[in-house]
Parts: structure tokens; sequence; C-alpha cells
């Protein structure tokens, strides 16, 4: 029988770590549950613990010291035992009876769902879909699909969490990139796909992603957004199909515009106008673009207005 081992990295997440485990916990494929406390210094490993001693198919990995999400995930990705692996966020949650619709279709390595936002404390209604609605993916339009549009719903699909199918990761020797502390899924998916991998998406939720305002994908400063626009130059190198190159480039632009704006504003509030101006005018289009920008976020018509991102969805 198909067997599918979940990975949830996990640090200081007492509040929801249980929630995360239940969710898994009585679907007929997962076999294996590996949690990693990636160094918390609150009573997470308890929690599992105690879980684990009510269920045989629960593990728990125990880092002294926090390595990360990708160091975290790769070393339950070597213990596992199963076919294929699915990454859960430990704040986040399956929704029930998840699985069974991957493995009815057909031809893929890397398979995920869509994904619905919520806010803790309130309840949503998940959308329903056809359940014959499937999308193929190719390495530009995914990396497309990370492209943020201004005055559309969030649409980075570096937020999927797929199921990945455990020979392939080892066939093309591809690892989450432990140096990565921000981009890691996207990274990975990426190279997933400039391997050849199949990756089908289904339009059915399955997938519940807690939004919290002091979770690291909520703001971002500009080491964060150095970091994340690093992994888009690293994949340049190594994608040769021309489609999704020239998508590429579209993104490292906007990724490196991101880093500018942010780094502009820090500087500007630690040293003052004079000295962001001064560090920007190196690259001259650059600072045309991050000084309009910042011009057009001060006219009501242009600025963001924080809306909650509670009911809404990825795909």
């Amino acid at each position: 029988m198909t067997t599918v081992t979940v990975i949830i990295a996990a640090k200081n997440a007492s509040p929801y770590i249980r929630r995360a485990i239940t969710s898994a916990l009585g679907d007929k494929y997962i076999k294996e549950i590996i949690v990693v406390d990636d160094g918390s210094s609150d009573n997470t490993s308890q929690i599992v613990e105690a879980m684990m001693a009510q269920n045989d198919i629960i593990r728990l990995i125990k880092n002294p010291k926090s390595l990360g999400p990708s160091a975290a995930r790769n070393a339950a990705i070597k213990q596992s035992k199963c076919e294929y692996i699915s990454i859960l966020d430990a704040d986040d949650y399956f929704l029930e009876n998840r699985f069974e619709k991957f493995f009815n279709c057909q031809d893929w390595d890397i398979i995920a769902d869509n994904i619905i936002f919520f806010e803790a404390g309130r309840n949503v209604e998940i959308p329903q879909y056809d359940s014959s609605g499937v999308l193929t993916l190719n390495l530009a339009e995914f990396i497309d699909n990370n492209i943020s549009k201004y005055g559309k719903n969030r649409k980075e699909w570096g937020f999927l969490k797929p199921v990945i199918r455990k020979q392939f990761l080892l066939d093309h020797n591809i690892k989450y990139d432990e140096a990565v502390k921000l981009g890691e899924d996207f990274d990975i998916y990426c190279r997933l796909l400039i391997a050849n991998a199949r990756f089908k998406i289904l339009k059915e939720c399955g997938y519940a992603a807690e939004v919290r305002p002091n979770s690291l994908s909520a703001s971002h400063n500009s080491a964060h957004l150095l970091g994340l626009l690093n992994v888009y130059k690293n994949l340049d190198g190594q994608i040769k199909d021309k489609d999704a190159a020239k998508v590429l480039k579209t993104a490292l632009y906007r990724r490196n515009k991101a880093y500018q704006l942010a780094k502009f504003l820090e500087e500007k509030n630690e040293k003052g106008w004079g000295f962001a101006l001064k560090s920007l005018a190196g690259n001259a289009v650059m600072f045309v673009d991050v000084i309009v920008t910042l011009i057009l976020l001060k006219i009501p018509l242009f600025r963001h207005t924080g809306t909650s991102l509670h009911g809404q969805i990825l795909i």
C-alpha cells in the first residue's frame, strides 16, 4: 500500500503542535509522523512525547539548538521510511481526507492542493471545487505564480505544501538548502522542476495555514529579503529553459526591488534621508523605481490597506 511520512519542523510550537499532529492521524495513507523539535524553549517536545505514548506512528527528533526548517526537514527525510513525504508546518493543519485525492491522481512526482488561510480563533468556510480541476505545472508557470501582482490576492505558490515522491529526491540528490532561511520551499520546488519532476496541483482545498502577525512570513527585514534574493540568483545559473529563464529575470528584478526598498527604509530610519539616498544612488534604474514606489505608496489608491488574508485561498 502507498505510504506517507508527514514531516513537521517545530520551534516553540506548543500552542498548536497538537492540532497539527492530530490532523495527520487517522488517514490511511499516513504511516509515520516525524516531528523535529528545532531547539524549542517551551514544552513542544513534552506535548509530542505525550502523543507518542498514545500512537506509535509518531516519532520525535530533538535538535539541542535551532538549525532552521531546512535542516530539520532534511533530518526527517533521511530517517523517513515511507514512499512519500508530506510537509506540514507546525502551526497549520491538514483538512480531512486530504490524501485520497492525491493517490487517485496519476503520473506525478510532486503534488499539492489549494491552501486556505485563516486567523486563530476565527471560523472559515472551505471553498468547494470540482474534483476534476488538475493543473500540471512547468517551471516558468511556477516562477510566474510566485510574483505578487498588485491589487490581487497573495499568490506565491512557494507556500504550497506538497506530497513528494521520496525516490525522486534520492535519485536526483535533492535536499533542502540548509543555508536558506526564507524561501526554502520555493527553492526546492524549483530544483525539482529543473530536474523534470512532474508537478501537479489540485484546486480542491486540503491544507489550512494559520496567519499570524508575528510569523516570519508576515513581515521581512532587508536581511530576510536579501537571502530570498540570493535564492533567485542561485537558481538563475541552473535554469536552461528559455521561458523559465525569462520569467526568472522579471522575478529577480522584483525581488531586488523589494530588498532595495526595505534596505532604503531601514537606512532612512537609522541614518537619515541623505545616507539612504546616497546608498541607493549607485543604480539609476533601481533608484528611480524605489523612489516612484515610495511616492505611490503615499497615494491612497496605491497604498496597501493591510486587508486580512482570512478566508483567502492560494490558487
